[in-house]
């Protein structure tokens, strides 16, 4: 009977473990029907894309197969309005009475119909002046997602210069095409990340704080109940027995917890609603997998959750408890340390070798380095204090300093709860270093992007024309004339330099000389001025070739050659006299905008988990830390008697629970960085904050250090005396 009652205890703290249990149980249910969410509500976003895509036809004159002609021309493309993507798809009808999905017409000429989404943009108004008037909007009931941002807009059949992508349109809706995999038909802001991508992130920062969550709760108060586990282990005890005896005194608030957690999640399938800092979201559904998914997720956290409980809770080793200890004539094992460098090595070379082609795996394979960093960081560290102690016990000897003895006799023989405290520590920062480098890149490439935009301030835009583009001389007349026209043509390469055509008044108006004769060419250097800085921008340098000639069809850059900013809205309303669709105009890193946009939104989910995560973490440090500090006062009574000064006490408290510490906080931090080293470098450059995060945990890491030895010190003093 005792063994059966060894987990309850009956006071204050089984109580609160108890309830704690119960919450944490709640909120895995949610967790992990989260990520089955995610997949469910993948699949629906897709139907609902098919549902409403353009069925198209290669050979526009030929009708369908079946008879029908076609319903109009259409292409797509694009922009960006407030960092944000909008999807603009230009139609054409040929005489058809129906109309695009959600809205009531055809848009015509210099007509627009919006999403809601693209409606509640700030500027929204301003920039879509550029193609006409808003004259309605599109039907929420055929996006693919009601964040979903798409603009119907008009073409001018007597202005029609179709754009490099111009189809036939026989109808909407298209079959949902396996084969396609996870990326969509129109949507445009839906598949920024793949499936795997989405259900990656809900993984790595949903689901990884919820396992140290569950970690914690499980070791709430499991010091005094692995008291009274081991002397159950000692009468006799079998595990079997052990486990069950968890099980009866946890299986109520798990349950509990778990049917809380299943009709919350029933009732916010009945609803829309948004994944917070994610943005991600979920539709009410009818489809009844969704039920037997929803069950199983939630029978599976409530299992997982036990399955945390036994591993914490069981005989003899915990899992989250420090090596055993060495003996004196053992020699200090280097293999974590070694383990710990070829997971960050293999990391690194891996993220290299995928990302080209898979970075949704390369991705994967930097949180798996990371998952195995965590392993490695706690025996890696054990064996660095291990040798530590040795050498301490060693100066101690030649010395005769018996606070130098001592503290190299405890890391010797590797006290568990201290080692448990500083391996928490390392692993608040892992993931805070890990996490912030990570949310880092976007925002750094975000901010480069937009200093960009903010140099040039609309002296100039670029714009794509088609291949053959006659109303570009219609459009240069047009203009007022301090907005000039160039054409950029290539880019620098090893056999060939960029090069800028432009008329000759162009190039005395903007460079201050002219290149002689019509084909004639020179280096942009040599004409002696100096170039606008708005065409800076955009990458030429002196040793682009200048050429003269009129501009042509491509990559037009439009300069404003007072300096003084160019209205856009200006420029497409004349545009839209001579040209029908309308070529977009896009400032210098505009791509670049959108994009690590979308990365800084994410890098919020980012730092808002890695901070949970490290919460939970240092958590559970601190109370190891605090359990640790109660047994230093048993342990070290004799220390107390005969230390004398309070710098004894300090000097104590320092190596056994301040030094390792801080080796923690800088082992932690040193690999949440060398982990992200690829990351934060392919392709994007050095982040130049990254050594201001280590910083920032080396000073906080060394602030918990220096008051852990304060508190260490005075517990030690304050030991009763024998009487």
């Amino acid at each position: 009977m005792t063994t059966l009652n060894v987990y309850k205890v009956g006071d204050e703290s089984e109580r609160l473990w108890t309830w704690f249990l119960g919450v944490t149980a709640f909120i895995g249910v949610l967790v992990l029907n989260i990520l089955a969410g995610v997949d469910h509500e993948y699949d629906a976003r897709l139907e609902r894309d098919a549902a409403r895509a353009p069925v198209e036809v290669v050979e526009t004159d030929v009708a369908r197969p079946s008879g029908e002609p076609l319903v109009a021309h259409w292409t797509m493309r694009s922009e960006q309005i407030d960092g944000h993507e909008v999807t603009f798809e230009w139609f054409l009808p040929t005489g058809s009475v129906s109309a695009p999905p959600g809205s009531s017409r055809w848009p015509e000429a210099g007509e627009l119909f919006v999403s809601p989404a693209v409606a509640e943009l700030s500027g929204a108004d301003v920039y879509l002046a550029r193609y006409g008037k808003v004259v309605g909007s599109i039907d929420p009931i055929v996006l693919a997602d009601p964040g979903e941002m798409i603009v119907y807009a008009g073409v001018d059949s007597a202005l029609l210069d179709p754009p490099p992508y111009w189809t036939g349109v026989a109808g909407f809706g298209v079959p949902v095409d396996k084969g396609r995999g996870d990326q969509g038909f129109i949507g445009s802001a839906l598949y920024q990340s793949s499936r795997s991508g989405a259900f990656l992130l809900t993984v790595v920062f949903a689901l990884a704080p919820l396992l140290v969550l569950m970690v914690v709760a499980s070791r709430l108060g499991g010091e005094r109940r692995d008291r009274a586990v081991a002397v159950a282990t000692a009468v006799g005890a079998s595990r079997a027995q052990l486990r069950v005896a968890l099980l009866r005194a946890t299986a109520k608030p798990i349950i509990l917890g778990g049917v809380a957690g299943l009709l919350v999640v029933g009732l916010l399938q009945r609803f829309e609603w948004t994944l917070p800092l994610a943005g991600y979201t979920f539709l009410p559904s009818t489809d009844s997998r969704q039920v037997v998914t929803t069950v199983a997720a939630a029978t599976l956290a409530c299992v997982l959750l036990w399955e945390v409980l036994w591993a914490t809770n069981r005989p003899r080793r915990s899992l989250f408890r420090g090596p055993r200890p060495t003996r004196d004539a053992e020699s200090v094992s280097g293999k974590p340390v070694l383990g710990l460098v070829a997971s960050l090595t293999a990391t690194n070379w891996l993220y290299g070798l995928f990302f080209p082609t898979d970075p949704d795996l390369a991705a994967l394979v930097m949180f798996l380095g990371a998952v195995c960093c965590m392993l490695f960081l706690g025996p890696a560290t054990a064996s660095i204090l291990v040798a530590f102690g040795r050498g301490a016990i060693r100066v101690g000897r030649r010395t005769s300093r018996p606070t130098l003895l001592l503290v190299g006799q405890e890391m010797a023989v590797m006290s568990r709860p201290a080692v448990r405290a500083t391996v928490f520590m390392g692993i608040v920062g892992l993931v805070a270093t890990f996490a912030t480098v990570l949310a880092t890149r976007p925002a750094e490439v975000f901010v480069q992007a937009k200093k960009a935009q903010v140099l040039n301030a609309e002296r100039s835009f670029v714009m794509n024309t088609s291949e053959k583009a006659p109303w570009l001389p219609l459009l240069e007349s047009s203009l007022p004339s301090d907005i000039h026209l160039l054409q950029l043509v290539g880019g620098p390469t090893p056999t060939a330099a960029a090069e800028i055509v432009a008329t000759c008044a162009t190039q005395e108006e903007l460079f201050g000389s002219c290149v002689p004769g019509e084909g004639a060419s020179a280096p942009l250097g040599s004409l002696g001025g100096d170039a606008p800085p708005a065409l800076r921008l955009w990458g030429p340098t002196d040793a682009t070739v200048v050429r003269t000639g009129p501009v042509g069809p491509g990559q037009v850059l439009l300069i404003s050659g007072d300096g003084a900013p160019i209205d856009p809205v200006a420029v497409s309303s004349s545009a839209r006299a001579v040209v029908s669709p309308v070529p977009a105009l896009e400032q210098p890193g505009q791509t670049w905008v959108v994009g690590s946009a979308v990365g800084a939104r994410q890098a919020l989910w980012i730092v808002a988990a890695g901070a949970l995560a490290c919460l939970l973490a240092a958590a559970m440090g601190v109370a190891s830390l605090g359990n640790e500090m109660v047994r230093m006062r048993g342990r070290h009574r004799i220390f107390a008697i005969y230390a004398g000064s309070f710098p004894r006490f300090l000097g104590l408290g320092g190596g056994l629970v301040g030094l390792p510490l801080m080796l923690g906080a800088a082992l932690g931090a040193a690999c949440g960085l060398l982990i992200s080293f690829s990351a934060t470098r392919l392709g994007a450059g050095a982040i130049s904050s990254a050594d201001s995060v280590v910083g920032v945990l080396l000073v906080v890491g060394a602030a918990v250090a220096t008051a852990a030895t304060v508190a260490a010190a005075l517990a030690v003093r304050s030991s009763p005396r024998p009487r």
